[in-house]
């Protein structure tokens, strides 16, 4: 009988007689080697939230989670496209509406993406928390104009300015997405894929 060359599981000749102990043993192998790769990747899921109709703002309830453990937070959000809903979302820090400053400024938010009218359209976007002695955080995202497929054009950016917030990662118990444009609320159906990056 022949064997892999990484994890030596069973490659049988059409000879070979097929035992049950074989895929057994295999099995156990494959097994341990996904919890190995589970256990060693640095970037892991932590969990998943969604809005489950119109409001104004989305909370994730972070407290149980260990954020001294990571380097950064990444937040991978699918807001509900559409001029009926809001175009500027913002990323707040323990429901703190101050406090966030950048370049000696204060702000409201540790984070924000002005979408504008390319909320009509297809868009991902990923705020970072990067967690240190205090809080920073930026925004990434990518907008597909439908009208435009054939010429293939899209707008993405990655928002050049941090903002920080005097909070240490063990001091933070939830992360707020919240409205930016008055009258308007975040969609239904926005969901929120939540990342680290393991120290």
């Amino acid at each position: 009988m022949k064997y892999t060359k990484n994890y030596q599981l069973n490659q049988w000749d059409a000879a070979d007689r097929v035992l049950r102990t074989d895929f057994n043993a295999d099995n156990q192998k494959l097994d341990a080697a996904i919890a190995e790769a589970k256990a060693t990747c640095p970037y892991v899921h932590l969990l998943t939230a969604s809005l489950p109709a119109d409001a104004v703002q989305l909370d994730l309830d972070v407290s149980t989670l260990d954020l001294t453990r990571y380097y950064r937070l990444d937040l991978h959000i699918t807001p509900k496209a559409g001029a009926d809903y809001a175009d500027t979302i913002m990323l707040r820090c323990n429901n703190l509406s101050e406090g966030y400053v950048n370049e000696d400024k204060a702000h409201g938010y540790l984070a924000y993406c002005a979408l504008g009218s390319m909320t009509e359209y297809f868009c991902q976007l990923c705020f970072h928390v990067y967690l240190g002695s205090a809080v920073m955080g930026g925004v990434t995202y990518g907008c597909l104009d439908y009208t435009y497929w054939e010429k293939g054009l899209v707008h993405c950016s990655d928002t050049p300015a941090f903002y920080g917030l005097a909070l240490s990662p063990a001091e933070i118990t939830s992360l707020n997405l919240v409205s930016g444009t008055n009258g308007k609320l975040l969609g239904g159906g926005l969901s929120v894929q939540l990342y680290g990056l393991k120290k």
